[in-house]
């Protein structure tokens, strides 16, 4: 995740240095990779921070995720883009079935596109920092959506769509030629995106190259859809395909961001391009979507697991300082309500490691690490190992999985082997 530190200050506003910000989000557990200066002739002096994040930390692969860090690390307020509604004046000839593996899928018709209009400099600038590709007005926008709110777009050529669309699974030996011209052949555990005829798009991965944009493209269907992580996790790998779709959609998407970032992406498309657009669709199968968590939180737990001295105020203030929605269930427990965004909180101990965030790794007590009692087996071991330490042998720690070849060198009988089925 790269992004333009200017970029962030619009949703939170921070007057901290550079070095000081990369050591922030540095102990909030998002690694800064790199940091360089930036002089922008738009918006001044910049830096361009680059972040390593983590698998879990999904919601962080956008300027919203990182700004909710920081605002809350430095107990400042979110500023959220003010969105304006834009009104509809046509009417959309499409409609969309959904499965359980995209339960909300949320679609807008635009038409009376002129694609020949140039992407806003401010627009271009951000992605290009962000080391996004500048394409064209409708895709740039989709890309700058994606990387302000987190949230994957795609542009169909509505023209070029037969018929209404179906969030399916594809069908044994089904073909697509995606957007980058790479042919491939679809197997059942493919989710797509289809028409009445054919698949357009390999869902949350990628469009197909016979409906996507050009020049020429007159309408356009927007989509917007929260599809679940298993039915995405794996199968960019399968094809050795990565794109930044994808990369957010296997860990998890906001499941209450898609009609918003529709919106937002409407805003800036209405700004530059002034097409008609159709009222916003969403085809929803509640049932299938994800379900707010509640985590029962005994707050006396922090105190002895960190070794700090910290009162139920100020451990209700930084979770809703995080968007954690808490209320007390009696006087030593919170009830702790989990965001649509954080689907890596899933028990107790991982809101004690929220708190340990913000309150600074660097700020608990090293005494609170408190050491665990040597059992008699502990004691046997240690002596083993320095009595072979005293005579000159060093300790090994192999790999799991070795070559088979070399498993037979110290393995006579080769029915004791076991060998792994997908190596």
């Amino acid at each position: 995740m790269q992004f333009s530190k200017n970029w962030l200050k619009e949703f939170v506003d921070v007057k901290i240095s550079d070095e000081e910000l990369c050591d922030q989000l540095t102990m909030l557990g998002l690694e800064v990779d790199s940091c360089k200066n930036y002089k922008s002739k738009l918006t001044g002096q910049d830096a361009i921070i680059k972040l390593d994040l983590t698998p879990n930390r999904g919601d962080c692969f956008s300027i919203l995720g990182v700004a909710r860090e920081v605002a809350a690390f430095n107990n400042q307020p979110l500023i959220f883009p003010k969105i304006t509604n834009i009104k509809s004046s046509v009417k959309s000839p499409i409609s969309v079935s959904v499965c359980d593996e995209a339960p909300r899928y949320v679609g807008r018709y635009l038409t009376k596109v002129n694609l020949n209009k140039k992407t806003p400099d401010l627009i271009k600038e951000r992605l290009k920092l962000s080391d996004i590709k500048v394409i064209d007005p409708i895709v740039d926008v989709t890309n700058y959506i994606l990387l302000e709110l987190g949230q994957p777009l795609h542009a169909f050529d509505a023209d070029k769509l037969e018929g209404n669309l179906e969030v399916r699974f594809a069908k044994e030996k089904e073909e697509i030629t995606l957007l980058d011209e790479n042919q491939l052949k679809l197997d059942q555990e493919c989710l797509v995106i289809a028409d009445q005829k054919k698949p357009v798009a390999l869902a949350g991965i990628m469009g197909g190259l016979e409906t996507g944009i050009s020049t020429k493209s007159q309408s356009i269907y927007l989509e917007s859809a929260f599809f679940t992580p298993t039915a995405i996790r794996g199968r960019a790998r399968k094809f050795s395909i990565q794109t930044d779709a994808s990369t957010r959609f296997e860990r998890g998407v906001d499941f209450d961001l898609q009609v918003l970032a529709i919106k937002r992406a409407s805003e800036l498309i209405s700004e530059t391009h002034g097409c008609e657009f159709s009222p916003i669709q969403e085809f929803v199968r509640k049932s299938s979507l994800p379900k707010n968590k509640n985590i029962i939180f005994n707050t006396r737990k922090i105190n002895k697991i960190l070794g700090t001295d910290l009162n139920r105020h100020t451990v209700r203030k930084s979770l809703r300082s995080l968007g954690l929605v808490n209320s007390v269930s009696n006087r030593d427990t919170l009830k702790v309500k989990i965001p649509s965004w954080r689907f890596d909180l899933k028990i107790e101990a991982d809101l004690i490691e929220e708190i340990a965030r913000l309150v600074g790794y660097n700020n608990i007590p090293k005494s609170s690490l408190n050491r665990k009692t040597r059992t008699s087996e502990d004691i046997l071991q240690s002596s083993v190992k320095q009595s072979f330490q005293s005579m000159g042998y060093n300790e090994v720690i192999t790999y799991s999985f070795i070559d088979q070849s070399m498993a037979e060198l110290v393995e006579e009988i080769k029915k004791k082997l076991i060998f792994v089925e997908n190596p």
